[in-house]
């Protein structure tokens, strides 16, 4: 028997929760990276409060980076936990998501329990790897950054 309808590609609708979030903060950093440039100093190092001779930091589109060692250990540690932190709620969302969706579908159900408890423990193994890496490298060892 011949189809009424031709066959169509479906998208998710986690396709588009994902994506327009995506395209709207691409969009949004442009616009406010343009109005930044129009009034920004030429002097990078003009824009940070906490900028001294001792601590010398750099503005930057992530804000102000410390340009000594101990600094930049501290805010490049702190930055890749937030990183880490925010990529594993995301995850976190989209397996709540897929576990909501999941209706009577037991192995989509389950796909998301793992999904959402992978994203935990990977949650955990970077707090307590960081936790550990500053009780030896800060306590331990005394390395500049790390206290």
């Amino acid at each position: 028997m011949k189809k009424s309808f031709p066959e169509r590609k479906h998208i998710s609708i986690l396709t588009y929760l994902l994506t327009l979030p995506t395209l709207l903060t691409v969009e949004l950093s442009y616009l406010a990276t343009r109005a930044f440039a129009a009034t920004s100093p030429v002097d990078p190092t003009s824009g940070c409060p906490g900028s001294s001779d001792t601590n010398p930091q750099i503005y930057t589109g992530l804000g102000c980076i410390p340009t000594s060692t101990s600094g930049f250990t501290s805010a490049l540690l702190t930055f890749l936990a937030g990183t880490a932190g925010a990529i594993s709620l995301v995850i976190m969302l989209i397996a709540t998501i897929q576990i909501m969706t999941g209706g009577d579908n037991a192995e989509q159900v389950k796909k998301g329990k793992e999904l959402f408890t992978g994203a935990i423990t990977g949650l955990l193994f970077i707090i307590f790897s960081v936790t550990l890496l500053r009780i030896i490298a800060g306590d331990i060892i005394n390395l500049p950054g790390f206290n």
